[in-house]
């Protein structure tokens, strides 16, 4: 009997002291430059080494639009639920924006302004207090006319 009391006293401490635990959260972000390097345009994270003549610095800051929440998670399940979509500013998320569109912000900038690439090509995600959904993002580098392609 006393092991027995033993025993329930190390079970209700043991399962008093639970850790609490977050699930992983894992994001990816693919910059593909291929499409531009095929048609002749020079984009890299890198210095250009080659001949340029600069054009100017390139700084993007792009905030997602708030868009109506439809999908309300409870439990384990998701399901569309109009009437608890629309109750409050609470119930809006961020639109997604593809990484394919903020690279193509910046190569657009930099055509326009004569450029044939861009150097030093930076796009980082800013955050607040919840990472999974970013504040904003800020898109930068050197546009260049190069000389020698």
């Amino acid at each position: 009997m006393k092991k027995l009391l033993i025993l329930a006293v190390a079970v209700i401490v043991a399962s008093s002291c639970s850790v609490l635990t977050h699930q992983r959260y894992v994001s990816t972000m693919f910059l593909d430059f291929q499409p531009y390097t095929e048609a002749g345009f020079f984009i890299s994270p890198n210095p250009y080494t080659g001949e340029f003549s600069p054009i100017g610095e390139i700084s993007i800051t792009v905030q997602p639009a708030l868009m109506p929440k439809t999908k309300v998670i409870r439990g384990s399940g998701e399901y569309t639920d109009g009437l608890y979509a629309q109750k409050s500013n609470a119930n809006v998320v961020q639109e997604d924006i593809p990484a394919s569109e903020l690279v193509e912000m910046a190569v657009r900038e930099a055509k326009a302004r004569g450029a044939n690439g861009i150097s030093n090509f930076k796009c980082i995600v800013v955050t607040g207090a919840d990472p999974i959904e970013p504040r904003h993002y800020e898109i930068s580098g050197f546009a260049i006319k190069t000389l020698d392609r």
